[in-house]
């Protein structure tokens, strides 16, 4: 069993989980959900007041409609999770007011179970019928055959058949005779925890006068009162809990029984049927214990013998798989026969029976190990290098008496393919060909020397590169023809050179598919990029978030291992996501303490050392202990501005969704919200801070974002008003990928100035102002066209007239020249409003007629309104502009001097009224009546002759 205190939680008496996966504990203050990360309370307070009978939660059951019924000390309650709404029983009677127990039977009726007796809920009348017992019942159970079985206080076992009504009753099941819980297995048998007195089981429970009792820890002073039963198929066994601890009952053998006194004061007990079993304890809150065999086989070191303590094992080895050869950390040496179990240490092993004193073995520390062709074993010391070969006594190799040692601390060997060793250093890197033959590599790149790095591991790739790892000078990668040293061409990874981020790297690797990898004590992890040559860092895309790396192995399927501080953690590369898969104490590894480059690989089997021996696994063995149903990803929380669901008034919730979060597809945000989130959780109970999730809102996103545990929220602020499309998904620690059912749809209403009636209000305004604005200017058009069209005949009428009086009179053309002096004086004369005005704009324009400058600004001034104004209304009477309005009194005036002054230059009459060059003036005269002013006079000669 592996153990894992989830929360504390002091007076929680029961546990259960609903069908959705979601754990429900019921505590002395209330109901308690608890989705893996955090707990939700729902009880009567201030702010939530008589939503329980009674604060004290003693039982609780699902029925098959999304409620959750909870049973207190004062009556019951229906938790109606899809609308979250609380409804309150009170059964009859006083001996009913206590809820002992409660059970949904395979029909989905819900039963209670009183100090009164059995109460069965009718749907129809929403009320409880009662079947009034002489004892209080505090146990359900149900059989094939739909039978109820009924555990009472000290009044025994019944069993009613819900279709007759008939109830029978069964012997004694002890001096007590009292059936505390009951469990019925997937064999037809009933398991009863009694009070006092064990566990009864019954082989053939639909025979109440022979029904095969067993009993089991009857007449044991402890592990004999039970509070739960539970069923587990992994390790084919009965659990029990109870206040001394847990038991387990073989299902094949009544008499192997295992009492643990692990979990004292154990009041409640919940399985998952794939072995996981979580207990509720008052000491250790919540624990996750699973049945399921460990595929990782520990290997532990019996101390006697050693000579200075052991904290870990620094280095496994192994070449036959059976002796293990041990770096024991901070000192020492050990040598483990696998297949006896016996360990030899330091100087009892043989061959190093003399490696004593201040320079003996158990003072030294073996960071790595090598066999070579001859059998010797090469161990890196922090003396040099130690020689064992079986049969011989052990030789230390030493600065002064090897020539490829500059260092007394050897950290890392690397075998090459000429017989050559290369020796890693404290202070440089040697090459060895032989014991006494050898020398320390000279490593530069141009003017950078690093041959007095620290290296920490040494590694080739299927190109014959060597990579260097050290700690100070970041990563060397030595090219050229191995078995030529002089040929050794050297490039470093760090900082100076731009292409590594630090200035350490635990160890180098190639994948399967001929990846490189690094990583680095501080918990980084790098990808090599063949096409830039450069290191990056990878944690971010591939989601692993470590304190520490320690080591990189691969196994027989490609894949690759880290141990961490977190637990050991499987990646494969095989896509550009990749996948990781988290291993830690929930599944099997008693301690997590590992050592930097202490990983080793022999056949199918990996090698870890830890605080107390070693162990291994076979890699393809454990993902198929690892199958399993994939839990369920739902929805946490609903926030609006900040503020959770349950917070917004109860109008408003309603508005936002018809559900509460958990079941909700539909989220409607205000207007006036600027921000929601959406909490969401994968429903798993192990390894949960290793989940992984995304999310994308489908019609505002380009791409799926990624979030960890710690930050299981997707929160948008702003959005345009629209209908979007919210989708979740997540990885579990195992790396099985699960996807919401559904997408949750967001629907962002607009602000009351953008929603369908005010445009529709819009729409309305346009078309009546269109309208209006239409019968206005229609009326002004026509008021316009009489007036002018009056103003046209009055003038008509009095030039008539004028030219009539003058003509007849004697004089000639003197008399014609009065007449037309009389007319251009009377010519602007008009009696109503607009015609004031208009003989006001042109005496301003005459009074300026020789000024070339004067323009609308001036000329508003002159008629004291605004230029705007004066042009609405210049142009609403004339239809010209203020500038035409102007050339047209101006080139008036320079028709009245025509006829005045005949014979006058062009040069002075385009002077005479206001423009600057008689080529502009004769231009725009033309415009204005279709002739050259000398053409002008003639006409005008022919018409007065």
């Amino acid at each position: 069993m592996s153990q894992t205190p989830v929360q504390g939680i002091e007076e929680a008496r029961k546990l259960m989980f609903d069908h959705y996966g979601m754990m429900w504990v019921g505590t002395d203050q209330g109901l308690r959900s608890f989705d893996g990360y955090s707990f939700k309370t729902y009880r009567n307070n201030a702010y939530t007041p008589g939503i329980l009978p009674n604060n004290y939660v003693r039982s609780m059951t699902e029925d098959q409609h999304d409620g959750l019924w909870i049973g207190t000390r004062d009556g019951l309650a229906r938790f109606d999770r899809r609308r979250g709404s609380f409804k309150t029983y009170h059964l009859r009677g006083d001996q009913a007011r206590l809820i002992n127990t409660l059970y949904t039977d395979k029909s989905g009726t819900v039963w209670a179970g009183t100090n009164a007796g059995v109460s069965r809920y009718n749907a129809k009348t929403d009320d409880f019928i009662d079947i009034n017992l002489s004892a209080g019942v505090i146990s359900f159970a149900e059989d094939a055959r739909g039978n109820l079985y009924i555990g009472t206080w000290e009044g025994g076992l019944l069993r009613l058949n819900k279709k007759t009504g008939k109830m029978v009753s069964y012997p004694p099941l002890s001096t007590r005779n009292t059936a505390q819980t009951m469990l019925m297995d997937s064999r037809g048998r009933l398991w009863i925890g009694t009070w006092e007195h064990g566990i009864v089981r019954l082989d053939h429970p639909e025979n109440e006068t022979a029904p095969g009792m067993h009993k089991m820890n009857e007449g044991r002073a402890d592990f004999r009162t039970f509070h739960r039963l539970v069923e587990d198929s992994v390790s084919h066994a009965v659990w029990g809990c109870c206040i001394e601890g847990l038991t387990r009952v073989d299902m094949d053998n009544e008499a192997e029984v295992e009492n643990y006194p692990i979990l004292t004061f154990c009041y409640d007990m919940v399985t998952d049927g794939m072995g996981n079993l979580w207990a509720l304890t008052r000491n250790n809150g919540i624990v996750h214990l699973s049945t399921k065999p460990s595929p990782f086989h520990f290997y532990h070191l019996d101390p006697a013998g050693l000579e200075l303590p052991v904290n870990r094992i620094q280095k496994v080895f192994t070449t036959d798989g059976n002796r293990f050869w041990l770096g024991l950390q901070p000192y020492g040496l050990a040598l483990y026969d696998r297949q006896a179990g016996q360990v030899l240490y330091n100087n009892h092993i043989p061959g190093l029976e003399n490696e004593t004193g201040q320079q003996g073995i158990y003072v030294q520390t073996i960071s790595d190990m090598i066999q070579r062709p001859d059998g010797s074993i090469w161990l890196a010391s922090s003396r040099g290098v130690v020689i064992w070969k079986e049969g011989e006594p052990a030789r230390l190799l030493v600065r002064s008496n090897s020539p490829f040692i500059g260092d007394s601390e050897v950290n890392a060997f690397h075998a090459l393919t000429d017989g050559a060793v290369l020796v890693g250093q404290n202070n440089g890197l040697g090459i060895a060909f032989s014991e006494n033959k050898g020398r320390l590599l000279k490593m530069t790149e141009g003017k950078r020397d690093f041959s007095n790095c620290h290296v920490l591991s040494i590694s080739e790739d299927h190109h014959h590169r060597l990579w260097i790892a050290t700690e100070g000078q970041g990563i060397i990668r030595i090219t050229g023809r191995l078995d030529d040293p002089k040929s050794f061409t050297y490039h470093q990874y760090a900082p100076v050179a731009n292409n590594y981020p630090i200035d350490e790297a635990t160890a180098v690797y190639e994948d399967a598919n001929h990846h490189l990898w690094a990583i680095s004590n501080s918990g980084d992890f790098f990808q090599y990029n063949d096409e830039t040559d450069v290191f990056e860092p990878v944690n971010h895309r591939y989601y692993i978030g470590m304190g520490s790396i320690y080591s990189i192995q691969g196994d027989s399927n490609g894949r690759i291992w880290l141990s961490t501080d977190k637990g050991l953690v499987r990646f494969a590369s095989s896509d550009e996501q990749g996948s990781t898969t988290y291993y830690n104490m929930e599944d099997g590894i008693e301690t997590i303490s590992f050592s930097s480059n202490g990983a080793f690989s022999y056949g199918k089997e990996l090698f870890y050392g830890s605080a107390k021996g070693f162990f291994s696994f076979d890699a393809a063995e454990i993902e198929r202990w690892q199958q399993g149903a994939s839990p369920s990803l739902v929805v946490t929380e609903l926030m609006i501005d900040d503020r959770p669901y349950l917070w917004q008034d109860s109008l408003h919730r309603q508005r936002i969704s018809a559900d509460q979060p958990f079941f909700t597809q539909k989220i409607t945000i205000p207007s006036d919200a600027r921000k929601f989130s959406v909490e969401f959780a994968l429903l798993t109970y192990q390894n949960q801070e290793q989940c992984r999730y995304a999310y994308y809102l489908e019609g505002y996103d380009n791409d799926w974002h990624d979030t960890d545990a710690q930050n299981r929220v997707a929160t948008y602020q702003n959005l345009p008003s629209g209908t979007y499309h919210l989708k979740l998904r997540a990885v579990d620690s195992y790396g099985r990928l699960v996807e919401m059912p559904y997408a949750i749809m967001v629907r962002v209403l607009p602000p009351w100035y953008r929603t369908w009636w005010a445009y529709l209000i819009y729409l309305v305004l346009l078309l009546a102002a269109a309208y209006g604005v239409k019968e206005w200017y229609k009326a002004r058009v026509n008021r316009r066209a009489r007036l002018q069209q009056r103003v046209s005949e009055l003038l008509h009428y009095r030039e008539m007239m004028v030219m009539k009086q003058f003509i007849n009179k004697p004089g000639g053309k003197a008399e014609r020249e009065g007449a037309r002096k009389v007319l251009e004086v009377e010519e602007q004369q008009h009696s109503s409003p607009d015609e004031l005005f208009l003989q006001k704009a042109i005496e301003c324009v005459k009074q300026h007629i020789d000024d070339a400058d004067y323009d609308r600004e001036q000329f508003a001034s002159d008629m004291c309104v605004s230029s705007s104004t004066l042009y609405n209304k210049l142009r609403a009477l004339t239809g010209e502009n203020v500038t035409a309005f102007i050339n047209s009194i101006r080139l008036k005036e320079a028709c009245r001097i025509l006829r005045q002054k005949p014979n006058i230059k062009m040069t002075e009459l385009s002077m005479a009224v206001g423009f600057n060059t008689p080529k502009y003036f004769t231009k725009c005269f033309k415009k204005e009546f279709g002739v050259l002013p000398s053409e002008y006079l003639s006409q005008d000669s022919d018409q007065l002759s």
